[in-house]
């Protein structure tokens, strides 16, 4: 067997019958779902903005009311990291993706959102002085009257009238006590500048994260440290010298249809609640996945923490205590060539022909092509293409975006010997891939069979559909036409439930007509500590509902047991030095590491 792991965005939607030809085997028909989408009743659908709008607005509400919640539920999703990638503004990759950013990133999506539902913004900088710097973020009209909020920093702060309204730069830079006395006076919001309650990382911390971690630009901000003193003395210096930058986007906008993709035959789509060691290596301290440095200050923030708690790490990153990191997920093809699946789920295959499972060259003395496309809902961090190959010439493998003249040649794959490499981005430059064609050329006697394509990418664990405790509402959506004739849909969430989380839960439905929902009763009393949820297109009856069979309840704090799973998805470090193989030419996109 041999295999190319290189480093280069999925909701579930229809469902399309395709035909595929199967060579001396007449025509099959070969299902597909295209572009399906798993939601909760109790979570935002982060796959629109319509989405994102319609799951936070409730009836009733006031401007302000609307305006908090937006402000709570964002700064939920987002915490403070420098990604400089070139898609950093952009709304749907933030949310679903990266779950993380700098000031003006946020700022240019949040307003994105903020102007979707109806309120004019505009995007202003602050100026803190000497050991602080500018900062950007975000004042929003309501009522007539400007209002400043920040999710970054988590701050706002409400003037003293009655009703008490969001104070504006204005009103704050005429009467600083507005900041500098909120909590005193209870004008502070539930998690209120959380960040500067005994921060893990501090200012004393830089020249490590320098020498050490080669950390570059923005360290106060990237990390909320400062020179100058703490968040709350920012804020009372921001508002005597601060400007408009723009009333625009700054840069934020909206790209729909990105988490779209089509569900290939046997093809698993995970997405987890936790990570596998692969992630979008950063400019400011790519040695590390993505991670809120200020640690344990997560658990003063009483409004959001219910959603953070399930998920603490110890010792993660630069951290002893983390609540808020990237995840990751996949898609992993497993096609059964003779069923001709393999050519339905390619773009092209030229002068090849399928004996079995075998590809072999059809007429001699020209090559034999195969070329597949993977669209991914999620930023892409690895892939791994599996072939069985016999004959004295190995097929050639090449692999870039579906723009031919980016295309990256990676070379001969070694034979018989499985070689992995890794390559990363360099994402100061460039977009990270969301999409990809790889390209198979046989020459000779060379005879191959497709194994399998995994395509493992970088996503935020809080903007996934989750479970609350009690009655949850699962629906499964897809595009016309509606039903499926011999495969079915295997919706399937793990999670763990009850008082210490001590209760693992699993359940799968197969799903053959869209749309479709079902309810599911979790125990409480606190949110569930959720596992992963997978998506795959198989015969219907083969993936059958797992039985998880009951455990004793341990003892308060005791650690769980450590399943076969955990240790194949335990996160990995990264390990350095060189890659066992070198890429003919190294495309802009990517930087090795």
């Amino acid at each position: 067997m041999f295999a190319r792991k290189a480093t280069i965005g999925v909701m579930l939607c229809a469902v399309a019958a395709l035909l595929g030809p199967a060579a001396g085997a007449g025509e099959v028909t070969v299902e597909k779902v295209d572009t399906p989408k798993v939601l909760t009743d109790k979570y935002v659908d982060t796959t629109s903005l319509e989405g994102i709008v319609n799951g936070i607005v409730k009836e009733g509400m006031s401007d302000q009311e609307k305006l908090i919640a937006f402000y709570h539920w964002y700064r939920r999703l987002i915490f403070h990291h420098r990604y400089m990638g070139g898609d950093r503004r952009n709304v749907l990759n933030t949310i679903n993706s990266y779950g993380n950013n700098l000031c003006g990133s946020q700022a240019g999506a949040l307003v994105v959102i903020l102007k979707k539902a109806g309120f004019e913004t505009r995007v202003v900088c602050g100026e803190g002085g000497k050991g602080f710097g500018g900062h950007t973020f975000v004042e929003v009209k309501c009522d007539g009257k400007w209002h400043c909020i920040d999710t970054m920093t988590n701050f706002f702060v409400f003037n003293r009238e009655n009703p008490p309204q969001i104070a504006s730069l204005d009103e704050m830079k005429k009467d600083p006590t507005l900041v500098t006395k909120a909590v005193e006076e209870k004008r502070a919001p539930p998690g209120f500048i959380t960040c500067m309650n005994d921060p893990e990382i501090t200012v004393k911390d830089i020249p490590r994260l320098e020498g050490e971690l080669g950390m570059k630009a923005d360290r106060r901000w990237a990390t909320l440290t400062f020179e100058g003193g703490s968040l709350l003395e920012f804020w009372a210096k921001a508002p005597k010298k601060w400007r408009t930058l723009t009333t625009g986007n700054y840069g934020g906008h909206y790209i729909p249809g990105i988490l779209d993709i089509v569900l290939k035959p046997n093809e698993e789509y995970v997405r987890l609640w936790d990570n596998v060691g692969k992630w979008i290596a950063g400019p400011s301290y790519a040695c590390h996945g993505p991670h809120h440095t200020c640690g344990h200050t997560d658990e003063d923030d009483t409004l959001n923490f219910p959603f953070f708690e399930p998920y603490k790490k110890t010792n993660f990153g630069l951290t002893k205590t983390c609540y808020r990191y990237y995840g990751n997920g996949w898609l992993d093809w497993r096609p059964d060539a003779v069923a001709g699946e393999v050519e339905a789920g390619c773009d092209k295959v030229d002068n090849l022909v399928r004996e079995g499972s075998t590809f072999k060259i059809k007429e001699a003395g020209k090559d034999g092509v195969m070329e597949i496309s993977v669209k991914s809902p999620y930023a892409i961090t690895d892939v791994e293409l599996e072939l069985e190959a016999d004959g004295a010439n190995p097929p050639l493998v090449s692999m870039g975006t579906t723009d031919r003249k980016k295309r990256t040649r990676f070379g001969p794959m070694p034979h018989p010997q499985k070689v992995k490499g890794v390559l990363r981005y360099a994402t100061e430059q460039e977009n990270p891939l969301y999409e990809y064609k790889l390209q198979i050329k046989a020459q000779g006697d060379t005879a191959f069979r497709v194994v399998g394509l995994k395509t493992t990418f970088q996503l935020n664990i809080y903007a996934l559909p989750g479970f609350f405790p009690g009655k949850n509402t699962v629906t499964v959506s897809a595009k016309a036409p509606v039903k499926l004739d011999r495969k079915r849909l295997f919706v399937t969430y793990e999670w763990d439930e009850g008082p210490g989380w001590t209760t693992p839960r699993t359940l799968t439905k197969q799903i053959a007509e869209f749309p479709a929902s079902y309810d599911v009763d979790v125990k409480g009393p606190k949110m569930p500590r959720m596992k992963r949820i997978v998506m795959k297109l198989a015969e219907k009856g083969i993936e059958k509902p797992k039985k998880t069979p009951a455990k004793k309840a341990r003892p308060a704090g005791a650690p769980a047991a450590e399943t076969s799973r955990d240790r194949r998805e335990k996160p990995r470090r990264p390990q350095t030095g060189t890659v066992p193989w070198e890429p003919i030419h190294t495309p802009r996109s990517f930087a090795r590491t």
